[in-house]
């Protein structure tokens, strides 16, 4: 059921459960959002058209749903599995406007580290941490400031996180 639950988070649904005595528990998983109601407006998606990020996330399943999702918003998405990809994606010309960074990287250095090398070529660079572990997503914790996420992260709260970050 957890592995349910995180799949569903993941891709912006939800999970319903209902427990009818003698008759057991009975799960629905709803991954359409629901079509607004008469007389509402439909919530609008953020438009992220122009942005470019830089995401590095270690698990290849998290990493290609979030570059997904977010290039479906407008964003060019460079994607990095390793710290030293994502330090090689630095390098080049490209100005990256955002950076999602998993917070504990995989040769031991930060996500904090991360952002220190990318803030030195872009003073307005957003930042948004990403950990399993509550603790390690607190803004207290950061040199360059930036917003925490607790993972598992759910496409709907990326993308609004996204568009936050951005002041859009």
């Amino acid at each position: 059921l957890f592995a349910v639950r995180a799949f569903a988070d993941r891709t912006g649904g939800r999970l319903e459960l209902s427990n009818v005595p003698g008759a057991g528990l009975s799960v629905r998983m709803v991954l359409e959002p629901e079509p607004a109601a008469a007389g509402q407006t439909p919530v609008e998606q953020p438009v992220l058209s122009g942005v470019r990020v830089l995401l590095m996330d270690k698990r290849v399943d998290t990493r290609a749903l979030s570059a997904e999702a977010l290039a479906a918003m407008g964003a060019d998405v460079t994607t990095a599995a390793t710290a030293a990809a994502a330090r090689d994606s630095l390098k080049g010309d490209a100005r990256i406007d955002l950076l999602i960074t998993d917070v504990q990287l995989d040769d031991g250095s930060s996500g904090d580290y991360l952002a220190k090398l990318a803030r030195g070529r872009n003073p307005d660079l957003r930042v948004i941490y990403c950990s399993g572990y509550a603790e390690m997503v607190d803004p207290a914790l950061r040199h360059v400031p930036g917003l925490g996420l607790r993972k598992p992260v759910s496409i709907m709260l990326l993308k609004r996180t996204a568009a936050l970050a951005l002041g859009r």
